[in-house]
């Protein structure tokens, strides 16, 4: 298996339509999702309690990327690993 990065970002009131991730691979080497887990801390019947629909969607080719949000730096699973060759950017 190759090298595993991690990146998160954490409380965040989301309240617009966004791209939480935006994985954006390096482009001499091949990059797998393996996992994403979202969670929120809304209190079950709170009046601003809500069910949200996630949309993942997966780009080939030439992909415009939002004008918002930051760039996160991976960070690697495993100790001496090389820094990630890719970008992330999040709540874009």
């Amino acid at each position: 298996m190759g090298r595993m990065y991690t990146t998160h970002f954490k409380d965040v009131a989301v309240t617009a339509p966004q791209d939480l991730f935006e994985v954006l691979g390096a482009t001499d080497s091949l990059t797998v999702v393996h996992r994403v887990l979202l969670t929120q801390s809304t209190e079950t019947g709170d009046a601003a309690e809500e069910m949200l629909k996630l949309t993942t969607n997966r780009g080939v080719g030439s992909v415009t990327s939002g004008s918002g949000g930051s760039t996160h730096t991976p960070q690697a699973v495993h100790d001496g690993d090389v820094a990630f060759g890719g970008t992330v950017e999040i709540n874009n």
